[in-house]
């Protein structure tokens, strides 16, 4: 046999290698270079024998090589047990194995091992039906399992070299199960003995435990009460140490429990002192609040009644009736104020006319003065009535004369939000009413004079402050900030706004006619060049109404023509100095929604309210000429 694996052929081993020489041997086998044994060379100094060294062997080339021995020449090599001999060795499954129901034509089929007992002798024509194929599940399903060791079945006396060597049957491209592997049979499995059956005679025996049964037949104990509680256990006396112990702890308990009361006790004192003075505080500053308000008269509320003061009546008794009439909320601040300004025992008894938006100064002066208003009397601010006719008005009802409540809207009281549009001081000094166009028309009522019944020149100073109040108080409630906004996005001051809104309200008798009448004021006032005057009756009327006032008054002559040209828009350029009436919210938000039109003239007709509107001048002739001819035929 040939061991080409092994490197040696013919069963000769390679020479052994050569061996490293200590020391050179002569033929008599004398070793020389050495001073450990033999004869030493070059040394000439021998005095004791030395022991010789045995002649090593030399290798000769011509020599034989040793004959290479069996592993085990005698003794077969012993079988391999297999890991697990109860259990068989699972089958190795070939490689690449074509499946049986898809033979290729290139491979002849195996001719299978069949047993002799069940065919003759001699070849095989016909081979037996293949068994069913059991069903494999996919390899995804599959449980791993641990790869089979394989054993080779080696049989006995059997030389390793020649069981190798020995020819494998081969196959193209299957792979065929080695003759020398196979599987060891399964053990056959032993039916499970059947118990025998009782006959039907005897009855059937449930077979249980020992223990079972004995607890089975164990009796239920019962509970039962008994008729007397058990004693508890007496415990065992405390020594005196114990009892010491036990009283130290008590005391520090006790201590530990007064510390902590009376840390609480503190941190609410403390606290309750902080609550006390934030209480006191915050008292003090609505009491504050509360007394700066009454004393300068500002109520949420605006109205006016008649009190009545019975006669030697004390301070406090007459805090206590403008407490229940509503004029002040403080009755014990206005009794200090009152003695503080020397004012108690001086006032007089009867009926007076109070407001709610008085001060402490203006009720003491009221209750001093001597008065006998009775009666309340309605009247009606229209719109387009000027300052002039609403005086007239109020002396004719015997509320006020009329130059007091002049001489009262000739300047600013100083507490509304509008007055900060309008200033006396800044203003045009031709203006003639300060207050001309905020009277907003409304229905009011007032308190009658029975002073002003008996004397037509009595003092009604007082009566006509409250009249205007009230008055201007309602037209500051109308003004919104929407309607500021607007007026100054079209470059209106509020005089202006006044103003403009008072020759609408004038001019037109309708809502839609206003807004195209302050269209064509618009229109010439963003022309000054080609019409640098508004050219409007309503203002030279009212001129007239400015002569009347002042000529009563002492004014110059001269003065009042100036005033009366500063009005005359036929006269002025652009707008007049200040309101002509007191316009409604109508004419207001006309201007401030006013219409664009292309029109530069109108003309009304008085009768029957119709206006007619004119590109240019020619056109406004003959609507004039038109409006007269209707006039005259009425």
């Amino acid at each position: 046999m040939d061991y080409n694996n092994n490197g040696f052929d013919g069963g000769n081993f390679p020479p052994p290698p050569k061996r490293k020489k200590t020391g050179y041997a002569d033929n008599a086998g004398n070793v020389g270079n050495s001073g450990n044994s033999g004869n030493v060379g070059n040394s000439g100094k021998t005095e004791k024998p030395v022991r010789p060294v045995p002649p090593i062997k030399p290798t000769h080339p011509e020599r034989p090589p040793l004959p290479v021995k069996p592993v085990h020449p005698e003794k077969p090599n012993p079988p391999i047990k297999p890991v697990h001999p109860e259990k068989p060795n699972p089958p190795i499954k070939p490689v690449h194995l074509q499946k049986a129901d898809t033979p290729r034509a290139d491979i002849k089929p195996v001719k299978p091992k069949l047993p002799p007992h069940d065919y003759a002798d001699g070849d095989i024509t016909e081979y037996p039906p293949l068994p069913p194929r059991k069903k494999t599940t996919p390899p995804s399903q599959k449980k791993k399992s641990p790869a089979p060791y394989l054993q080779p079945n080696i049989p006995p006396n059997t030389d390793i070299e020649d069981f190798f060597d020995a020819p494998k049957p081969t196959t193209n491209n299957t792979l065929a199960t080695p003759p020398t592997l196979s599987k060891l049979p399964n053990p056959p499995k032993q039916p499970k003995k059947a118990l025998p059956t009782p006959p039907d005679s005897e009855p059937v025996k449930k077979v249980i435990s020992k223990r079972k049964a004995e607890r089975l037949n164990k009796p239920t104990a019962k509970l039962v009460k008994p008729d007397k509680p058990e004693k508890p256990l007496q415990k065992a006396p405390l020594t005196s140490a114990q009892k010491r112990e036990l009283r130290r702890k008590k005391v520090v308990y006790t201590q530990n429990v007064k510390s902590i009361k009376h840390y609480l006790w503190k941190l609410i004192g403390s606290l309750g002192w902080v609550a006390l003075v934030v209480g006191i505080s915050i008292g003090a500053a609505i009491y504050t609040v509360r007394a700066a308000l009454d004393f300068t008269g500002i109520s949420p509320k605006e109205y006016t009644t008649q009190i009545t003061i019975p006669p030697h009546a004390t301070t406090k008794e007459i805090a206590g009736i403008l407490k229940t009439h509503g004029i002040i909320d403080l009755p014990g601040l206005f009794t200090y104020y009152s003695k503080q300004f020397d004012s108690d025992g001086q006032y007089l008894s009867g009926q007076f006319i109070m407001s709610s938006t008085m001060s402490y100064s203006r009720i003491i002066s009221t209750l001093q003065t001597e008065t006998d208003d009775v009666g309340v009397v309605s009247i009606t601010v229209a719109e387009g009535m000027d300052a002039f006719d609403v005086a007239a008005m109020l002396e004719e009802n015997y509320i006020c004369r009329a130059d007091d409540f002049l001489k009262a809207i000739s300047k600013l009281p100083g507490d509304y939000e509008f007055e900060k549009r309008i200033n006396d001081k800044t203003a045009d000094p031709l203006k003639c009413i300060i207050l001309e166009g905020c009277l907003f028309p409304d229905t009011y009522e007032f308190y009658v004079s029975n002073k002003l019944k008996r004397s037509p020149t009595a003092d009604t100073t007082e009566n006509a402050k409250i009249v205007a109040e009230k008055m201007i108080q309602n037209f500051n409630k109308q003004m919104t900030k929407v309607m500021y906004k607007k007026m100054y996005d079209k470059g209106l001051t509020l005089d202006k706004f006044l103003s403009l809104a008072s020759i609408v309200q004038r001019e037109a008798s309708d809502k839609e006619n206003m807004e195209k009448i302050a269209g064509v004021f618009f229109n010439r006032m963003n022309d000054p060049v080609n019409f640098p005057k508004l050219q409007s009756d309503v203002t030279y009327f009212y001129g007239e109404e400015i002569r009347g006032y002042y000529t009563r008054t002492g004014v110059s002559a001269a003065e009042i023509e100036k005033i009366i040209s500063a009005y005359d828009t036929y006269e002025c350029n652009g707008l007049p100095p200040g309101a002509v009436c007191n316009p409604g919210l109508d004419a207001m938000n006309a201007v401030l929604n006013a219409q664009k039109v292309e029109f530069y003239y109108f003309a009304a007709n008085t009768e029957t309210g119709e206006v007619l509107y004119a590109k240019t001048h020619d056109q406004h002739e003959k609507n004039l000429q038109k409006i007269k001819e209707q006039m005259d035929a009425a």
